[in-house]
């Protein structure tokens, strides 16, 4: 009962002064609707990343042919290593804790069509690459396994360039000139984007890896090798188990040299990704943070002209018998409700613009439940923290000296 007589009573000191009330309140909601759609921002580009890097095969090494050093006595020579063997890529294959693994041999070529000449990138691989790389086909099919020692010619169009060579989509039996040679179009992949290594994959087109060494590229090494694994935390123990294994089949230990090869770690970029959007987050938190404030101070300036306004009502009730416990709650109590009152404003502000965010980012953003309740205990810290100086105050005013200010 006694709670609720001192909450009319806050309500009637603020209704009193309506305007600075709800200015003070404002205060609060743009620094907790700032606090909100900061988080949402942070969360929901967070979330983004984690799902984009997922489709681009987060869960992804790249093992590639180290570039080869030049020295003293061979200044001219460039390039990379050619040490990596189709061998190579069958002993990591069959490594533990590998759930993928394919073969690469790579580079750029022009297809010649009806239609006439296109420069693009061929890929070279196993059916094992469009599992390892997340690919899915838009029509069509992928070469079998059984069909990888014939060498067969056959080919799968990558997204773009399969809508620019046929815009029909007619493209399934037609013929395609690779390296002056003809080889028949069997799928086409729905639109990806980026690979794993950064790779345009919707303009790339993807035939079998024998013959892309033999009738495309003349060569016996590969260009890279994609291994896939099952989960995030496996990157790390199966990146230190590629390195152990091709170290001993490259005979690198008993020579005592530098590895000739090199491995590309998708954690690694997860996490310099995670780095780089931190302090654009740190910075908009601060921001959030100094609205809050300013919002505090606008509490603090309205509650400390409230108790030089009111004494003679404080004194009046000292005099009456009302403790100083009494009025200092009063007060707090005031603060408290312009604190929440702003709180639950900037909350719903909050929310609207995370929804606007979601609707216009294609995100998957929401204000939580936790976020929420932490938002109204921010915004009572708030009021508790700032109205406690003036609440004070007007606690230890002398009655016989506020009475006298009638």
């Amino acid at each position: 009962m006694k709670a609720l007589r001192n909450l009319r009573v806050s309500l009637r000191a603020l209704l009193a002064h309506k305007a600075r009330s709800a200015l003070a309140a404002t205060g609060v909601a743009i620094g907790i609707a700032a606090v909100l759609l900061t988080t949402a921002l942070g969360q929901g580009a967070q979330a983004e990343l984690t799902r984009a890097l997922g489709t681009m095969g987060a869960r992804l090494l790249v093992v590639r042919p180290a570039q080869l050093k030049k020295t003293p006595a061979r200044r001219q020579i460039q390039g990379f290593s050619s040490s990596l063997k189709l061998e190579d890529f069958a002993a990591i294959a069959e490594l533990p804790g590998i759930v993928a693994a394919a073969p690469s041999a790579e580079g750029a070529v022009k297809i010649e069509t009806d239609r006439g000449l296109v420069a693009t990138q061929v890929i070279g691989t196993t059916p094992a690459y469009f599992r390892a790389q997340h690919l899915e086909l838009t029509y069509g099919q992928i070469f079998e396994d059984d069909e990888m020692r014939s060498a067969p010619r056959v080919v799968v169009l990558g997204g773009r360039i399969a809508n620019s060579l046929f815009p029909d989509g007619k493209a399934i039996g037609r013929d395609v000139r690779i390296a002056g040679a003809a080889f028949q179009v069997v799928g086409a992949l729905a639109p990806k984007g980026a690979a794993g290594d950064g790779s345009d994959i919707d303009n790339q087109v993807f035939i079998p890896v024998r013959t892309a060494m033999r009738r495309v590229f003349d060569s016996r090494s590969l260009s890279a090798i994609f291994i896939g694994v099952l989960r995030l935390e496996d990157l790390d123990p199966a990146e230190g188990s590629i390195r152990a294994l091709l170290r001993e089949r490259h005979l690198l230990d008993r020579r005592a040299i530098p590895d000739d090869f090199t491995i590309q770690n998708q954690r690694r970029s997860v996490e310099a990704e995670r780095q780089v959007t931190r302090p654009l987050t740190l910075f908009t938190m601060g921001l959030a943070a100094l609205s809050l404030f300013v919002g505090g101070a606008g509490i603090l300036a309205l509650m400390w002209l409230s108790v030089q306004e009111r004494r003679p009502e404080i004194g009046l009730r000292v005099a009456v018998g009302a403790r100083r416990r009494d009025v200092m709650t009063q007060f707090l109590t005031e603060a408290l409700v312009l604190a929440l009152v702003g709180g639950v404003a900037g909350i719903a502000i909050g929310a609207a613009g995370t929804w606007i965010i979601g609707l216009t980012t294609k995100w998957s953003v929401r204000v939580s439940s936790e976020t929420v309740l932490a938002s109204l205990a921010v915004a009572s810290g708030i009021g508790l923290l700032f109205g406690a100086l003036p609440a004070r105050q007007a606690a230890r005013l002398p009655p016989a000296k506020a009475l006298t200010l009638e």
